[in-house]
């Protein structure tokens, strides 16, 4: 089940590179999956602190989906009073967690072979672990790192204690939002230095054989964020909470009906999905973009990164969120078909045995590549203005010539313009043979006065018309 949990993340952060970005690959077939090509989301660059004044160390960034309309925007067909509407949001900054939150120490020498001591880190009770720091570095951390990027993460929920990891401490702690902890340790230098908070590189350093290069001076650096969701419909909402806040319960408390209900179980474990526990889990390092940018993971050695690199990072991992919940949302009423040795997943999908869950199922809008829609008005109006035209053209010349035998005008230029065309020229031709007689001199095409005549031109004639 693992295998196939990875899969759908990995495919929906491909699915971000292609359809999310500024430039988005129009022309790709990736794109065309869903009612929506992509979730536009709010982003704000300097939102507040969502922790304890004085623990955010810049601005946070605030991502938010608005209400996202069931309908509308995930593709399940319903009218206006049988719709869900739900919104998450994520506010992330970086935090003091080695500066401020930390014991202990470790020298890392330039070419970071050499390194020496531990650090602890107390953001909160490992909850896993069941001790009273949440993380813990060594010298052997960057000595036996298998990558240049290490990202651990710990997650807890507000009204959800036993599922959570850790219990934060009280400057991360929120009642009204889930928290996550994103730890970044580094096993590589730079070729510039990085001023990026989370991906901070400062310290100069002289490696043989490189030239000047820049490290971390911090074995350990840290995003908090929280993550918020809510639900609504068309006129009332529930408080913004956490992940299992946003349960029955509180869908009764704002009226849902049953279509709505069942709509709201849906959502709710696609957001089950897509929270940063599992992307984090799911992905490991690959969420990083700043992987992209490593020269080779042998020789641990990258270009400089921008200042607002954790923005980019956050922006990423957000939008994989949204597009792991539309392919969730999509995957409820067509799932995967996914098989390895020995494991089925269609042996493992749990029925559903409700009328209105079930009811949906049919109801789920998914664009495929075998058909095409369009417009039958659009098409009608092509078609009919077509032949209208191709008619007009074909009834042109009669249409002139018969205005012009009303108006007794013109008539000799009619006429010549009728007997310069080929068939009455070839008329003419068969008349000096004395073959006819021939009616319709003034029609298109003219034929002789008896029906089926048949007749041959002269020989001279014919061999001057073949060129002998």
């Amino acid at each position: 089940m693992f295998v196939m949990a990875h899969e759908g993340y990995r495919e929906a952060a491909t699915y971000v590179r292609s359809c999310y970005g500024d430039v988005k690959s129009s022309y790709s077939s990736m794109c065309d999956r869903y009612v929506t090509t992509r979730i536009e989301s709010h982003v704000e660059e300097t939102a507040p602190c969502p922790f304890t004044d004085g623990t955010c160390m810049t601005p946070a960034i605030s991502i938010d989906s608005g209400l996202l309309d069931s309908d509308l925007d995930l593709g399940i067909t319903a009218t206006a009073g049988n719709r869900v509407q739900v919104r998450k949001a994520i506010t992330c900054a970086p935090i003091p967690a080695e500066q401020e939150y930390s014991v202990g120490k470790i020298t890392v020498t330039p070419d970071l072979k050499e390194t020496s001591g531990q650090i602890y880190y107390y953001l909160g009770r490992n909850l896993d672990e069941d001790t009273n720091f949440t993380y813990s570095v060594t010298n052997m951390s960057f000595q036996f790192a298998s990558e240049p990027y290490v990202l651990a993460n710990f997650h807890a929920f507000a009204d959800n204690v036993p599922e959570s990891e850790f219990m934060p401490i009280p400057d991360l702690k929120r009642t009204d939002a889930d928290v996550s902890l994103l730890l970044l340790n580094r096993a590589l230098v730079y070729t510039e230095e990085v001023t990026d908070p989370w991906f901070n590189a400062t310290g100069r350093v002289d490696v043989d054989g490189w030239g000047v290069k820049w490290i971390s001076p911090l074995a350990t650096t840290a995003v908090g964020c929280v993550e918020e969701y809510q639900l609504c419909n068309d006129h009332r909402c529930t408080p913004s909470s956490g992940l299992y806040g946003m349960n029955e319960t509180s869908a009764r408390a704002i009226g849902y009906n049953p279509a709505q209900t069942a709509t709201f179980h849906i959502l709710w474990k696609a957001m089950w999905a897509v929270q940063m526990r599992y992307l984090l889990t799911g992905l490991g390092t690959d969420v990083l973009l700043a992987k992209d940018k490593l020269y080779t993971t042998l020789h641990r050695l990258s270009p400089t990164l921008p200042p607002n690199q954790w923005h980019i990072e956050m922006s990423n991992l957000y939008n994989i969120s949204m597009a792991l919940l539309q392919r969730r949302v999509v995957e409820h009423a067509s799932p995967p078909q996914f098989r390895v040795r020995g494991f089925d997943a269609d042996e493992y999908i749990i029925p559903e045995t409700s009328s209105e869950s079930l009811r949906l199922c049919s109801l789920q809008r998914i664009k495929t590549s075998q058909h095409t829609s369009f417009s039958v008005l659009g098409l009608a109006i092509i078609v009919v203005t077509g032949l209208l035209i191709i008619i007009f053209n074909v009834m042109l010349v009669d249409i002139v010539a018969w205005f012009r035998r009303k108006a007794a005008r013109g008539l000799s230029q009619n006429r010549e313009w009728i007997e310069s065309e080929t068939l009455q020229l070839q008329r003419m031709l068969c008349e000096a043979q004395g073959i006819g007689p021939w009616k319709g001199h003034q029609d298109a095409v003219p034929v002789t006065v008896t029906f089926g005549q048949d007749f041959r031109l002269h020989k001279g004639i014919e061999e001057e018309e073949n060129g002998m």
